[in-house]
This record gives structure tokens, C-alpha cells and sequence, in this order.
């Protein structure tokens, strides 16, 4: 929208969803008692909003009988004291005989929408928490397995020398490589599943679109939690392979 457009229509994005308005299109539209045709010449991406459309005052003013229908002020305050630029704010309105009926920062808005966003966000960590433990169980079931089936090799490994602890650091170090394994699939498929199941959510959700930012850190924060899921998940299949006498390890079938 440019100053001095007196038929351009700047339109949000719910609305053009709802009525699928692309840019270009013209709609007509009833003020009041005046029926006027606009163009819509953009889109503003608005998460969390109504459907709303945008024009100038100069068109507004022209149609007449709209003077002082304003029901909202946005102000653009510098940084400093807000308190006290809302109270002086309050002050000069009430000076006018104007009387606000509620105020809010951006902020402040921004909080009700995060709050909500909490709630998939805890839902998620809750959901992912839960994959960890059965991944973890998982993972000890399948090394106590291998450490059973392997009993002979293992036996000869002692037989031949090795001890206790480097028989359970073997144990450890290949449970450590299939949770670095899982992890390296998971790494790879993180971002388009992200993506993917993100934009869904908040299209489904809220009928708006978001913007996308893949953190790296939250991958390598997972290459830990992976380390020391495994560390943790084959401390007992290690241990018992550690334990095992050589005698009965050699003798098994």
C-alpha cells in the first residue's frame, strides 16, 4: 500500500484463506451506504488473528460519515520507562474525555499466544521423553540378548586375557554405536519431519502459517541425552557379561 492509494486493499492472511483473495484479485465491498470496488494488492501474514482488510484514511474520508469511528490507538513508544509512558498516556486521554477501556503492550499480547504454544511445547517434550525410555529399554533388552547369544566369544575373550572391564566396555561401546546409529537417522530426518509436522500443527491449529528455524543446538543437545541413554541402557547387560565365570561361558552351547 502506497501513500495516496484510494482503491488498494491490503487484506491478512486469514481472510485470504478463507476467501482465497489472491494479490490482483478485486472485490467489492459495502461501507455503510456506500458500495466501492478495491484491488487487493497484498497480504499481511497475521498469526492468531481474525480476517481483517487494511485501506487508507484518505478513501475512508471521502466516503464521509466515518469521522471518529476510530475504536483502537496504536502508539510506537522509545525505549525507557513503559509504566510511565502509560500512565502519562492514561493522563492525556483522560484529559479529552476519552476513556480507554483496556491497554496492552506487544508483549503483554505475545504472552497469551506463547502460553499456548506452551502447551504443544510440553506436550512434545512429554511425548519425546516417553520415546526415550522405551528407547532405552529397548536398547538393554537388545544387548542382553546379544551378551546371552555371545557368552562363548566373550568367555574366549577372557579366556584369552581380557578383563572384566574391557569385556564390559565392549558391551558399552556397541550400544553406544547403535545409539549414535538411531541418532544419525534421527538427525537427518529432523528437519523436513519438522517442518513438515510444525506447519501442519499451526495450519490445522490456528489457520496460519509460521516461520521455520531449525536449531542446531537441539540436535547436539540430543547427541548428549543419546550418549547417556546408552551408557545407561548397557550398564546392566555389561555388568553381567563383566561377571560371567569363563568356565561356564566356554562350556555353553
Amino acid at each position: 500500500m502506497q501513500p495516496g492509494d484510494t482503491s488498494a486493499l491490503v487484506i491478512n492472511s486469514a481472510l485470504a484463506a478463507r476467501r482465497r483473495l489472491p494479490p490482483g484479485t478485486r472485490v467489492t465491498l459495502r461501507m455503510g451506504p456506500v458500495t466501492r470496488e478495491w484491488e487487493v494488492v497484498g497480504i499481511s501474514r497475521e498469526p492468531f488473528a481474525p480476517a481483517l482488510g487494511y485501506i487508507s484514511r484518505a478513501p475512508l474520508d471521502e466516503m464521509g460519515g466515518h469521522a471518529g469511528t476510530g475504536n483502537a490507538l496504536r502508539l510506537s513508544i522509545p525505549r525507557g520507562d513503559l509504566a510511565a509512558a502509560r500512565a502519562s498516556l492514561d493522563r492525556a486521554l483522560e484529559r479529552e474525555g476519552v476513556r480507554a477501556l483496556g491497554s496492552a503492550t506487544k508483549a503483554e499480547m505475545r504472552t497469551g499466544f506463547d502460553e499456548h504454544m506452551r502447551m504443544v511445547y510440553v506436550l512434545l517434550v512429554v511425548l519425546a521423553a516417553i520415546l526415550g525410555a522405551v528407547g532405552a529399554l529397548g536398547l538393554a533388552t537388545t544387548l542382553s540378548i546379544a551378551v546371552l547369544e555371545r557368552r562363548r566369544e566373550l568367555g574366549v575373550l577372557r579366556a584369552l586375557g581380557a578383563t572384566p572391564l574391557q569385556v564390559a566396555a565392549l558391551v558399552v561401546i556397541e550400544g553406544g554405536a547403535l545409539s549414535l546409529s538411531a541418532w544419525a537417522v534421527a538427525a537427518l530426518l529432523s528437519w523436513p519431519l519438522s517442518r513438515l509436522v510444525g506447519g501442519a500443527i499451526v495450519a490445522h491449529a490456528f489457520r496460519s502459517s509460521m516461520d521455520f528455524a531449525f536449531e542446531a543446538s537441539g540436535v547436539a543437545a540430543w547427541l548428549l541425552v543419546s550418549i547417556a541413554v546408552a551408557v545407561a541402557a548397557s550398564a546392566w547387560p555389561a555388568l553381567r557379561a563383566a561377571r560371567a565365570p569363563v568356565r561356564e561361558a566356554l562350556a555353553c552351547e
